[in-house]
């Protein structure tokens, strides 16, 4: 019997350590730090970078946890739900097809994030380019009338937002030094 209330104690409380953790350069994994440079890179184009490095650290902490089978299977980075990226990309939903892509979009950086940003447009569109609504619904779909799932989800997300400005600031700074070392090696 004590088994059973752990295990309803811990789903209960998975949620409130999961999303404890600030997101800081320096609390972050080598791999993580790799991972937020190539989200930056990629998101950038689409000026989406401070979004996706928040939604990467709200679902997987930019990696650390790269699937959840907790309601829906979503994969990667960024938690993409297998059947909305087979349905974003005219692919069959089979099962095949879903172990296959699921693995796809955790050992394609590349992949997730354009996926990520793909549903996070479509998302936008649905809700007349509201960003706070597809921040949402990138989450919770788009039935988000009295969802505090939803408006849970947009005030963490929100909150990394402004941890990602900095990690954004520190990515831009240290390519200048890096930048202005090349620079400097080609002088002497």
């Amino acid at each position: 019997m004590w088994r059973v209330k752990m295990k309803y104690l811990l789903i209960l409380l998975f949620p409130l350590l999961l999303f404890s953790e600030k997101l800081e350069w320096n609390n972050l994994s080598e791999e993580q730090r790799m991972t937020a440079v190539a989200i930056y890179d990629i998101a950038s184009k689409y000026n989406l970078a401070e979004t996706m490095i928040a939604i990467a650290w709200q679902e997987s902490r930019l990696g650390k946890i790269p699937i959840n089978l907790e309601d829906k299977a979503s994969c990667g980075v960024h938690h993409i739900h297998i059947k909305t990226f087979l349905w974003l990309n005219n692919i069959p939903n089979t099962v095949t097809n879903r172990n296959i892509y699921c693995m796809e979009l955790i050992n394609d950086l590349t992949l997730d994030v354009e996926n990520a940003i793909k549903f996070f447009d479509f998302a936008k569109n649905k809700w007349n380019g509201d960003h706070n609504k597809a921040i949402m619904s990138y989450n919770a779909g788009f039935n988000l009338k009295n969802n505090e799932k939803a408006k849970q989800y947009h005030k963490y997300v929100k909150q990394y937002m402004e941890d990602a400005k900095a990690i954004i600031e520190l990515i831009l700074t240290l390519r200048q030094i890096e930048q202005g070392l090349l620079e400097y090696g080609d002088t002497l």
